[in-house]
């Protein structure tokens, strides 16, 4: 029950706060993601881990990427 823990935001903004904060956050699950949205950090998920289970229910306009080297890959292509 600790705000720290996903999907709970407190973690993130405890890095947010400590650091300049980052501009996504990825992960593998879909507490990932809500602890993300409710930091107000941007989202990708990636299909690796427990991804794959989660594609489904992801919000529309969260990123998919196949792995976390596509999703580097993307950013160079930018």
């Amino acid at each position: 029950n600790c705000a720290c823990r996903k999907p709970k935001p407190g973690l993130l903004n405890k890095i947010i706060n400590e650091t300049n904060p980052p501009h996504i956050f990825i992960g593998d699950n879909y507490t990932d993601i809500m602890a993300a949205k409710a930091a107000c950090i941007d989202a990708a998920l990636v299909l690796t881990g427990h991804g794959q289970r989660f594609s489904n229910i992801i919000p529309k306009n969260i990123p998919i990427y196949k792995n976390l080297e596509c999703f580097i890959n993307s950013i160079f292509k930018a």
